[in-house]
């Protein structure tokens, strides 16, 4: 385990940049107004694929995962 990354009302675009240092998976967002979606939580940097799929739980967003390998 790597550990936990914090974050208190961060827009997700900032959060995203932090996350791609920590997987070797594309993550992009694709609209500006989900980008600056709010995001308080911790993500564990072992679990960035389970953390990808989460959003849309919580967030009016859709997860497109057409390049996964």
């Amino acid at each position: 385990m790597r550990g936990d990354l914090a974050y208190v009302d961060r827009p997700l675009t900032s959060v995203v940049a932090d996350l791609v240092r920590y997987t070797t998976r594309d993550i992009l967002i694709g609209d500006a107004a989900a980008g600056g979606l709010r995001y308080t939580g911790t993500i564990d940097t072992d679990a960035i694929d389970q953390w990808i799929a989460a959003p849309v739980w919580v967030y009016p967003v859709a997860i497109d995962r057409s390049g996964d390998n």
